[in-house]
């Protein structure tokens, strides 16, 4: 899994740099990543035919997702401490500003 989250990183990396000229390195990275990129996305749900087969990986999915982003173990949840700053008040609706910390 952390080989496809390098890959996409480099790929994100390789093709938002910007450059007067490709060179030919360049352009056999972009077109090696384009490669990769296609056939991790034909294969990524290849095994799921049916609702059942999605359920049955549902859990391994998110666990990998959550590694991907980093969130593997979880981290611990703080208090955010809101604040409202201000409200604004119409006939149909409220709007409060608030302010937290992360």
């Amino acid at each position: 899994m952390k080989r496809i989250s390098i890959l996409l990183s480099l790929l994100t990396f390789a093709t938002t740099t910007p450059a007067a000229e490709p060179s030919r390195a360049d352009t056999q990275l972009k077109n090696y990543f384009a490669n990769e990129t296609a056939a991790l996305s034909e294969r990524c749900l290849a095994d799921i035919k049916t609702l059942d087969d999605w359920k049955s990986h549902r859990a391994e999915y998110r666990r990998q997702y959550q590694e991907m982003l980093g969130l593997l173990p979880m981290p611990e949840r703080t208090d955010l401490k809101p604040v409202i700053t201000g409200k604004l008040d119409h006939e149909e609706f409220t709007v409060e500003k608030l302010q937290f910390q992360a």
